[in-house]
């Protein structure tokens, strides 16, 4: 919903160069051999609550707040699965595209993107608890 009420708007300079900024602290945070973790979270965190705000809804604003909350809730507790750097990336990816989809107004883009995020994180998650793995694990009694 924030994704589609921003692009209907315009992203507006300023929350653009957050985009921009927080896209670059991502890149950076995951072109090493090992993710840096702690940058990549708060890479996340900031860029929505910059789509938040952009949106000027304060309800979603609080619902991201909630969320982020939440054990589990961030791509990066995830990060301990084979090929969970790649999973990472491919996510980072499709923030990019999100923000472009954002800068050119198109709101029914935008919003599919997040969407895709959204059934993307689904997925991961189901797969780490179905896994057996050690997070897995942690995920299914959270």
């Amino acid at each position: 919903m924030a994704a589609r009420l921003v692009a209907g708007t315009g992203l507006l300079p300023a929350a653009r160069r957050v985009f921009e900024e927080s896209l670059a602290d991502g890149d950076a945070a995951l072109a090493g051999e090992v993710p840096d973790v702690a940058a990549h979270e708060a890479m996340n965190e900031t860029l929505h609550a910059a789509l938040a705000d952009a949106a000027g809804n304060l309800a979603l604003g609080r619902a991201l707040a909630t969320v982020f909350a939440r054990p589990f809730a961030a791509a990066s507790a995830l990060l301990r699965q084979a090929g969970s750097r790649d999973l990472l990336r491919h996510a980072h990816h499709k923030r990019h595209l999100l923000a472009e989809a954002l800068a050119a107004g198109r709101g029914a883009r935008a919003g599919a993107r997040m969407r895709e995020r959204a059934e993307n994180a689904r997925c991961n998650l189901r797969a780490a608890m179905a896994s057996g793995s050690a997070a897995g694990r942690l995920i299914a009694r959270a």
